[in-house]
């Protein structure tokens, strides 16, 4: 249940490739024609994938064959790059990886399952998908007031509207000394009502 680590062999615009990466480790080397990489997102750093399985172990004699019926399932990898080294951390939906940003796109792939783990897992990531839509900065009207603490420091900032370079409505500090990126607020934003 560790970290594999290697020297990469994709890349793209001089960088490690971790999508590329994560499909040849279905597709190449002792998995060659094992299994099918239906599709596959990398979400920051997280690889996501519906992996149908091509054979069938038949145990006895360590043997394989070959099957057209195959199961659909979710393959969720950690990745990590340190210069031309590529890591990962290979699980699957049936470990309830702590990590819910698994597109609906690839969720509509997977086959019907009776494993509780995985059904779970399907769950929590609609229902993250759910929360995020709700929570959403951008839907926020203009004029909305959030306060929020990066450590132990508390900032509040309201919605301006779109001005100055801005095409879009921004959030900007209450006292106008600067404004902040979405990328800036934390998660911990909550509408701030004032005192």
């Amino acid at each position: 249940m560790g970290w594999t680590e290697y020297r990469a062999s994709y890349f793209k615009s001089g960088k490690v490739d971790r999508k590329a990466e994560c499909d040849a480790y279905f597709l190449e080397g002792h998995n060659r024609g094992h299994f099918d990489v239906l599709k596959s997102v990398v979400i920051g750093s997280v690889y996501y994938a519906a992996i149908k399985n091509r054979m069938r172990y038949l145990g006895e004699s360590d043997s394989y064959e070959p099957i057209d019926d195959g199961k659909v399932w979710c393959a969720i990898f950690l990745t990590s790059i340190s210069g031309n080294n590529f890591s990962y951390k290979d699980m699957d939906e049936t470990m309830i990886p702590c990590y819910y940003d698994c597109p609906e796109s690839i969720l509509k792939l997977l086959s019907d399952t009776d494993n509780e783990n995985a059904l779970e897992y399907r769950r929590l990531c609609r229902e993250k998908r759910k929360e995020k839509k709700t929570r959403s900065l951008s839907a926020l009207p203009v004029g909305s007031i959030i306060k929020w603490t990066i450590g132990e420091t508390e900032r509040i900032a309201y919605k301006h509207e779109a001005a100055y370079q801005f095409k879009r409505p921004f959030w900007m500090a209450m006292d106008n000394s600067r404004y902040y990126k979405k990328t800036q607020i934390s998660n911990n934003w909550e509408i701030w009502e004032g005192k």
